[in-house]
């Protein structure tokens, strides 16, 4: 009777847990600030090795010339890093047949010393069956000043297509 109790006691505790505490194998930094970072310091670096490894190696099979978008990225985010402000992050998890992925849409605005960069990114976190789809598959970005509705949080294309997109203004 005890065990029951005990049982029945914790298993709402483990479902009422985050999606990502309980699912969290093959995965990558889930903080999307954190991640964020990564880009940005990969970007001031110029360092397209680093900015390679977030990426993950499905997506990357998807990029044509990964180089050139790279370069493209570096050149067009201008400044050094101040300060990051948090314009909306929707995670989800999906789940089909027992194939589980987890992943995250994350906006920001980034200060530097040049203007405001609007990013968007899209990385999968956790992927059941495929670890090789867990890590970054997009990120978008565009100045501050280009976008049209810089009240609302930037989501690139909302599509979250594979690559990087720059100067890439919102539908």
């Amino acid at each position: 009777m005890k065990k029951f109790l005990v049982l029945f006691l914790i298993f709402p505790v483990l479902l009422l847990s985050s999606c990502r505490g309980l699912f969290m194998v093959n995965s990558i930094d889930t903080d999307p600030e954190k991640m964020v970072e990564k880009i940005i310091d990969s970007i001031e670096k110029s360092d397209q090795d680093a900015l390679k490894k977030l990426f993950a190696k499905n997506a990357l099979k998807e990029i044509d010339d990964f180089e050139t978008k790279a370069q493209e990225l570096f050149s067009y985010y201008d400044g050094e890093y101040l300060e990051y402000e948090d314009m909306g992050t929707m995670d989800d998890i999906s789940r089909i047949d027992g194939y589980v992925e987890i992943f995250y849409h994350s906006s920001c605005d980034i200060t530097t010393t040049k203007g405001v960069f609007r990013i968007a990114t899209k990385a999968v976190t956790k992927d059941s069956k495929d670890k090789d789809n867990v890590g970054l598959w997009s990120i978008y970005i565009l100045e501050k000043e280009k976008d049209w509705r810089p009240e609302n949080s930037y989501r690139g294309d909302l599509l979250y297509n594979t690559g990087i997109f720059v100067d890439f203004p919102r539908p």
